[in-house]
């Protein structure tokens, strides 16, 4: 283990988590203009051929430059988006990859910040029939170990320490929720 990894901050993993989401919002919004231009321009051409088989003798020359042009920004979007959505995979890939080696099997202390949006759930195991089910958590914080960094899904897998366990021994997990997407503030905070 390098001494980088001995030297860990809950304050970077949070900001971690809100790079990325907007890594992965920006290239859900570049696809969904890509998607909305050549939507426009389809519609557009639609119109003008009034539900006849479309040819380029129903354009009127006086908007073929406007058409060709449409058509052209909605093709350099769509590529673009392709583009974007490719580096943002291969940012996120390497983000992944770093923070699960920083901080998985780090010990932390999870602080609720915006306890009406309870991002803390537990995971609970059913010995009976061998199944796993999630539940609310209702508290202001939780301690454990962190098992698993899920960038994409916005979340902490930790796993309870043993004073959490204690009287739920059924309890396998706590999930965190760590950024609120509609406003890209914490819903936690991270200690280690």
């Amino acid at each position: 283990m390098n001494k980088s990894n001995n030297n860990v901050n809950g304050g970077d993993l949070v900001e971690d988590f809100r790079t990325a989401m907007i890594v992965r919002s920006t290239a859900e919004y570049a696809k969904e203009e890509a998607d909305r231009s050549e939507q426009e321009t389809v519609q557009g051409l639609d119109a003008i051929s009034r539900g006849a088989y479309l040819n380029p003798t129903f354009v009127p020359e006086d908007i073929q430059d406007k058409i060709t042009r449409a058509s052209v920004d909605a093709h350099i979007k769509k590529v673009q988006a392709s583009q974007i959505g490719q580096q943002s995979k291969a940012q996120l890939s390497e983000l992944q990859l770093s923070a699960s080696e920083k901080y998985v099997g780090k010990k932390v202390t999870i602080t609720v910040l915006q306890k009406d949006e309870k991002p803390i759930e537990s995971v609970w195991y059913d010995p009976k029939y061998n199944q796993y089910y999630p539940g609310v958590v209702n508290t202001k914080g939780i301690s454990g170990k962190i098992e698993e960094v899920m960038l994409k899904k916005n979340a902490l897998m930790i796993k309870p320490n043993l004073l959490s366990k204690l009287g739920a021994s059924n309890r396998k997990y706590f999930v965190a929720y760590i950024i609120n997407p509609n406003t890209l503030e914490p819903m936690v905070s991270l200690s280690m």
